[in-house]
């Protein structure tokens, strides 16, 4: 008989070739406790009531983005509560979790932000696009949100393509990703659920109807091989954390690149070098860009037009 060990790292590598394969997994074996996620949930609960009420100071303003459009977020996460922290250090320690992100991001990956982002009733959604080169995300629920109202979506196997959305000179605003919406996957689950996905790979948020607020926790995580965006954490709360895994992980001197090996690391090799296209993705992904491609062609400058000088 097969031990609980290797059974459970085959089902890891079975998942990491499904988000090599579409850019996004849903992996729930990092060690988090449904006790420990509905305690993380409570916690958040709480935050954002404790943001909304307060009159809010230059400080503590840069950790709270109020309600607009269709959300709001909590940013660095661990500063706004011991409990919280320490139930994401676990996670952080847990040794499936450090081996599915050094196969994906090298040894010596860093930690850049861990925030709450809450979905509200009437979130119109948020348009299709990519983040930085090599940022990479763990996204931990904390609601119950089976049919994915107001959570992430993907265009599945966008990561592959080898040419960015910038670069193409196109975009996918709300009303564009509601009309082919049939391409697109959401990330439904439950109090607890984990998604990874690379920040490469065509994202947004799904629109929320609903009379619920759906709570999510995105954390994001960087090669150390490449420059990560400038970010800063308390010099309190990293004297509180010393020598903890969590320390260990957002301690990033500069946003100097330490090796610039693109290849060194799978997030930085899909930006250098072709990757294959499963058979699976590949009919969405074409009939994707030609569409927008195609769109914005035909209607760039009436869209400019509406987006800068109407809206």
């Amino acid at each position: 008989m097969k031990s609980m060990a290797m059974v459970n790292q085959i089902s890891i590598k079975n998942h990491l070739k499904q988000l090599k394969n579409d850019g996004y997994v849903k992996l729930n074996k990092f060690g988090l406790k449904q006790s420990d996620a509905e305690e993380l949930s409570h916690i958040g609960k709480e935050l954002f009531k404790k943001f909304r009420k307060k009159k809010l100071d230059n400080k503590v303003s840069n950790y709270y983005s109020p309600p607009s459009e269709g959300s709001e977020v909590i940013f660095r996460l661990p500063e706004q509560n011991k409990r919280a922290f320490e139930i994401i250090n676990k996670v952080l320690k847990n040794e499936n979790f450090k081996s599915t992100f050094e196969n994906i991001l090298g040894k010596n990956f860093k930690l850049r932000d861990c925030s709450i982002r809450r979905s509200l009733p009437g979130d119109n959604g948020l348009y299709l696009h990519q983040d930085a080169v090599g940022e990479t995300n763990l996204c931990i629920l904390l609601s119950n949100n089976p049919k994915g109202f107001g959570s992430t979506c993907f265009l599945p196997g966008s990561h592959l393509i080898n040419t960015r959305m910038k670069k193409w000179g196109i975009e996918a605003p709300i009303f564009l990703v509601r009309l082919i919406k049939f391409v697109f996957k959401n990330s439904p689950g439950l109090i607890g659920d984990c998604y990874i996905f690379f920040n490469r790979t065509w994202h947004g948020r799904t629109s929320n109807y609903t009379r619920s607020e759906y709570d999510v926790i995105l954390m994001s995580f960087f090669p150390s091989n490449i420059e990560i965006p400038d970010y800063s954490w308390s010099n309190e709360f990293v004297k509180s954390i010393k020598n903890t895994e969590f320390a260990k992980l957002i301690n990033f001197q500069s946003n100097k690149i330490i090796n610039p090996d693109y290849n060194k690391t799978y997030v930085t090799s899909i930006e250098k070098s072709r990757h294959q296209i499963s058979k699976k993705n590949f009919l969405n992904l074409f009939f994707t860009i030609y569409f927008l491609r195609v769109f914005f062609a035909l209607f760039r400058p009436l869209y400019r037009f509406f987006k800068y000088k109407v809206m």
